[in-house]
C-alpha cells in the first residue's frame, strides 16, 4: 500500500511510473485504483490457497509404488510352512 502511494506520488515529479498499469496518464486514477485492488485480491487469495495446502493432509506414497494393485507377497520355495 506504502508503495502504491509512493509511486502514485512520485510519478508526476520523475515523469515515470514503475509499471503500466500505475500509470493514471493513460486511462486515469479510477483504472489505476480498480488494477490494484485486483492485484491486491489476486495476491491475498494466492496467500490464502498457499496457507491451506499446508493444512491437507495427504498421505504420502511410498517408494516404488505405483498406485497398482499388487499380488500379496508369495513365501519362498525353500521355506516350510
Amino acid at each position: 500500500m506504502l508503495y502504491l502511494i509512493y509511486s502514485l506520488v512520485r510519478g508526476p515529479i520523475v515523469n515515470w511510473y514503475p509499471y503500466p498499469f500505475l500509470d493514471p496518464r493513460v486511462s486515469g486514477y479510477g483504472t489505476v485504483a480498480v488494477m490494484s485492488l485486483v492485484i491486491a485480491a489476486a495476491a491475498f487469495l494466492f496467500a490464502l490457497i498457499v496457507a491451506f495446502s499446508t493444512r491437507l493432509h495427504i498421505a504420502p506414497t511410498p517408494a516404488g509404488v505405483t498406485g497398482t494393485t499388487a499380488a500379496p507377497p508369495q513365501p519362498d520355495a525353500g521355506t516350510i510352512n
